[in-house]
Order: C-alpha cells, then structure tokens, then sequence
C-alpha cells in the first residue's frame, strides 16, 4: 500500500456518517464530506481530525486496513461492550480498560513486521476514541505522554491529535518532553505535506469505487487544510 491511502479509509468514515444522518448509503457528494469534516474541525470532535500512518518504507499489503481492522477486533480494542465499532460516532470509551487490552495487544505482536503500525494506531486510538484526554487526573497525564510518544517515535502525522494532547499536559511530564513532541509534527510538516498533494492528484485520476474520486479529493483537501490549521497552532504554543 502506498503511504497515502490509508486515508481513504478516513474518508470512507465521513461518508459514512453523512450517509448515515440522510438515510442514503453511497450518496455523500464532495460538497457534504467537506462540510462534515470542517463542522468537526470546529466541534473538535477527535473522531475526526485526519492522522497518516508513518510506513518507514516498508511495503505492505493493499489490504493493509482490512488486516490491521480485524487483528484488533479480534482483540476487542476499541469496540463497544455490544460489539459495535468504534469508528461510529456519539461514544466515548473508558481508556483505563482500553488501555489494559491494548498494552495486552502491543505485548503479543512486538515480533510482527507491521508491530510499529499497530503502536500508532493503538495511540491514535487511545487519544482519539477514548475519554483519556477528558481526564484531568495524573495518572491519565501519564498515559497521554506515553501514547502520543508513540505517535512521535513511530513518525505518525496527527498535529491535531498532538496538539489536543500536549493541551492536556500543560508541560507535564516537562517543558523539554512536550517541545520535543510538537517538534516531531512541525519538522515531519513538509514530508507529509507532499504525501497529500501527490494523493490530491492522484486521487483525481483514479476510477470511482464505493467512495468517488471528487470525495476522497475532497477529503484529502479539507484534511491538509485542517493540519496546516493545526500546525500553526502548534507553533503557537
């Protein structure tokens, strides 16, 4: 897989959601995508803000998603006691027990070839679909730094995820760990910046699928517009 397509997968779920909301599956256009995605940016609704996996080179599978989606479901990681996804919007998670399965997840899979893909979307997940950032205790200060280190060490791209994060600690564990970690975005910024332009133009000539090429377009356009918003706030800080 191509570093860039893993966000399809993001734009599959805005779709989705807009679809949901009209009772119409299939029929998001470009338009109501990037509505959606802006009117979260402004709800900051974590769920949503775009992140890109960092793939260090190494080939993968095309099925990439559908590999790492069903291992971890397999271990029940960020899915409801009723077994409904996490991806659907409306619910937060409890972290202390999501976090016990994922450090349980990550421990089993450090010899697998994608293991570095799995911390980055097990620290997505953590800070992105549980309540851990809603906690204003230590002990969830603690496990913020720890998670959205990985999101550092392992190059992942999500200056909103970063930005929400390094908020919540306030200069905790210190001053030198959180600029270390707002340095990790601002300095990957032109990499990934890039990635998004040759996916905006490549997006542009592929054939439709179940998500039309003017939507992902879309998707990539308002999320590179996002993170740029995100990165100045960053600098800001």
């Amino acid at each position: 897989m191509k570093k860039w397509q893993i966000l399809p997968f993001v734009a599959a779920a805005t779709v989705l959601s807009c679809n949901t909301e009209n009772k119409h599956i299939g029929t998001a256009g470009p338009s109501e995508v990037e509505q959606k995605l802006a009117a979260e940016y402004e709800a900051k609704n974590l769920r949503y803000i775009p992140y890109m996996l960092n793939f260090k080179d190494l080939p993968t599978d095309n099925d990439w998603g559908l590999i790492a989606d069903a291992k971890m479901a397999r271990a029940l990681l960020f899915i409801k006691e009723d077994k409904s996804a996490a991806a659907k919007p409306g619910f937060e998670l409890d972290w202390k027990s999501e976090d016990k399965k994922v450090q349980n997840f990550l421990s089993q899979i450090e010899n697998d070839r994608y293991s570095f893909l799995y911390r980055q979307e097990c620290a997505q997940g953590m800070l992105a679909k549980t309540n851990l950032l809603s906690d204003n205790s230590d002990g969830a200060k603690t496990k913020i730094a720890e998670y959205v280190n990985i999101l550092a060490d392992e190059g992942s791209y999500s200056p909103g995820i970063v930005l929400y994060s390094v908020e919540k600690l306030n200069g905790f564990p210190d001053e030198n760990f959180v600029r270390t970690i707002i340095a990790s975005q601002i300095n990957n910024m032109k990499k990934y910046e890039e990635i998004y332009d040759k996916a905006i133009a490549e997006s542009k000539t592929v054939k439709d699928g179940p998500i039309s090429a003017e939507v992902i377009a879309a998707n990539l356009i308002e999320s590179k517009r996002q993170n740029l918003l995100y990165i100045q706030r960053l600098k800001d800080i």
